[in-house]
């Protein structure tokens, strides 16, 4: 009875039980499920253009408003990295044909580009830098940086770096300009321009330079006989910078060019020689001595040079220095022989406490030093000498714009010519047989002769203001020698303009 009982509240707990179940109560309801939601994408940066890299380059070609000599001196030595490793008036930088005048310099690249920065090595008297313009891809000069003309002591060489944000448009070129009318230094010499910038593509098309008018032709003055050269310093067999002018005994014309040596012409104006050797650099004046050998004054290599009338060395001396036989920077710059053998030289130098002085060493015909003496005028700036017939040495000065007459000694005798050559800028010095002086002067641009006592008796040539292009004969731009026949039949002058060089022969009528 107990057990089915028992059996029937299992039942009836069985039957609650799954009514509960079905009804719900007293369990937690499951939720329904859900769709699963995708998980989040991974954030990522936009892609990084790669950099265009900015590119460092040497000039490729250049251009100059004029060149010293070609090709040392010459626009071309710009191109390429740096190669002149110190200061110093050195041919492997750019120098302009003139010392105090405003000059440009174009230096071209391979690769134009968006410019950030350009930098101007300056191995000669920097910084006369005055203007740096960009020469954009259709050949215009884009303005870009300016300053005055500062000196600039050290270091040197001396870099100037011009640093920008980086331009717009493409850039081909660099366009240079130098002031060396100011500071009165002499030549700003550069040896490499660096531009730095972004690399860029397209057709470059250099500048038009104008070509300079041509010289107002006018007739030959009276007395002209004939002339030779014409471009400078392009040609083997044209001229490059003419300097002074002798004559021998056997009416042999003897003129010095800073380049190719020294020119031999007969009367006529043909070429007998050309004297010429490996260690002879930029002579700037020649004498004939009374045993026939040629004395030349060659400043570049701080020596005088003596050669056989047929060319031949017969010995050379000096070096750079302060001491007796040692001359200093640009000198010797003339050379004067006596009757007696004795060489007068003219060097341009310092003392012992630096100041600037000039001195006239003599020596004998073989380079043994005999002594020395000062030209003590303030100012006066000797450029050429010559010893006349009296035995007595001449010594003229640029501005000085007089002759000095010293005796053998050096004793100072007296003053000649200040009258005549008042503001005419003398460039050099020549006596003949009869003690008359011939002087080439710069303003106006001719030739002065002079009597024994400094009186002018005669002028000759007509001054142009255009040494960028050819001038009539018997016209002078810049004339830096004259020499007359021993007799003083004919007369010789140099002149040169950077651009153009001409010897001159005429006669004074």
């Amino acid at each position: 009875m107990r057990t089915r009982v028992n059996l029937l509240k299992l039942g009836l707990l069985l039957v609650l039980l799954l009514s509960i179940v079905a009804c719900g109560g007293g369990a937690a309801e499951t939720p329904a499920p859900t769709a699963t939601e995708p998980p989040p994408a991974p954030t990522t940066a936009p892609p990084t253009p790669t950099p265009v890299p900015i590119i460092r380059q040497w000039a490729a070609d250049a251009t100059a408003s004029s060149q010293w000599s070609e090709p040392g001196w010459a626009a071309i030595q710009v191109t390429g990295e740096p190669d002149t490793s110190e200061c110093g008036d050195i041919d492997t930088a750019w120098a302009s044909a003139g010392s105090d005048t405003v000059e440009w310099l174009d230096a071209y690249y391979d690769t134009p580009v968006y410019v950030t920065e350009i930098s101007i090595y300056q191995t000669y008297h920097p910084d006369q830098v005055v203007e740096v313009d960009l020469i954009d891809l259709d050949g215009e000069y884009v303005p870009f940086y300016t300053q005055e003309p500062n000196e600039v002591e050290s270091p040197c060489p001396y870099v100037l770096t011009i640093e920008t944000d980086q331009v717009d448009f493409l850039v081909q070129g660099v366009h240079i300009i130098v002031d060396q009318s100011v500071l009165g230094l002499g030549w700003n010499e550069i040896d490499a321009v660096e531009l730095v910038g972004v690399p860029g593509e397209g057709e470059a098309v250099r500048p038009v330079i104008e070509a300079a008018p041509e010289a107002t032709p006018f007739p030959a003055p009276e007395g002209f006989a004939w002339r030779l050269g014409g471009e400078s310093g392009v040609w083997a067999d044209q001229f490059a910078a003419l300097g002074g002018v002798d004559t021998d005994a056997n009416d042999l014309i003897y003129v010095a060019d800073n380049t190719h040596g020294i020119w031999v012409l007969d009367t006529a104006g043909n070429q007998v020689n050309l004297i010429v050797h490996d260690d002879l650099n930029n002579p700037t004046d020649v004498k004939i001595g009374p045993d026939g050998n040629v004395y030349v004054a060659a400043w570049g290599n701080n020596q005088v040079f003596v050669f056989a009338p047929g060319g031949a060395l017969v010995t050379s001396w000096g070096e750079a220095g302060t001491g007796e036989g040692q001359f200093g920077d640009f000198s010797p710059s003339a050379v004067a022989v006596g009757n007696d053998g004795t060489v007068y030289v003219l060097d341009d130098n310092v003392d012992d406490e630096g100041n600037d002085i000039t001195r006239v060493q003599k020596f004998t015909s073989g380079g043994d030093f005999l002594g020395e003496f000062p030209i003590t005028d303030e100012y006066f700036s000797a450029v050429g000498m010559d010893v006349g017939p009296d035995g007595n040495l001449y010594v003229v000065g640029f501005v000085g714009a007089e002759i000095l007459k010293f005796d053998p000694e050096g004793n100072l005798l007296g003053r000649l010519g200040g009258a005549a050559l008042g503001f005419t800028g003398p460039q050099s010095l020549n006596i003949d047989d009869q003690g008359n002086m011939y002087v080439a002067v710069w303003t106006p641009a001719s030739v002065l002769k002079l009597d024994p006592m400094g009186n002018q008796v005669a002028q000759f040539g007509v001054a142009v203001d255009d040494g960028d292009a050819p001038w009539p004969e018997g016209g002078f731009y810049s004339p830096e020698g004259a020499a007359a026949l021993r007799d003083g039949s004919l007369v010789i002058a140099t002149d040169w303009s950077g651009s153009y060089a001409y010897i001159t022969a005429f006669e004074f009528k």
